[in-house]
């Protein structure tokens, strides 16, 4: 059994059932999350995707399951740039995060839903 996996490990089985442990929709984004790791070190990752939830970032190997970090989210995709506090609740050994949101501020999460909900829409031809 010791190679055995949960699903939510294999992304394509997931994609194929349609299975999600999702409870927020996630749309792609681009741009960066520049914080400290929990021993103080710089980190700045890629974002991947986004939440109300929460956040996927890559390049982000230092972080580990239940660090908190607090740091700058830039992104072109965003009205503004926002302060975010996050734990650390998933990670992959090639460095991708998955975030979830600690104490967000309405006006952040604002933004985000409003971001989720655009790239959702239907886009006109």
């Amino acid at each position: 059994y010791a190679d055995w996996k949960e699903i939510y490990q294999i992304h394509k089985i997931m994609d194929d059932l349609g299975v999600s442990r999702r409870t927020h929709p996630r749309v792609p984004i681009m741009g960066t999350l520049t914080c400290e790791t929990p021993t103080g070190a710089p980190l700045t990752a890629r974002l991947q995707s986004i939440s109300e939830g929460g956040l996927g970032i890559v390049e982000a190997k230092p972080l580990k399951i239940g660090d908190q970090i607090r740091g700058l989210m830039k992104s072109s995709n965003l009205a503004a740039n926002l302060t975010v506090g996050a734990e650390v609740v998933y990670v992959t050994s090639d460095g991708y995060a998955g975030l979830k949101f600690t104490g967000l501020q309405t006006e952040a999460k604002t933004l985000i839903v409003e971001y989720v909900n655009k790239f959702q829409a239907p886009q006109n031809p």
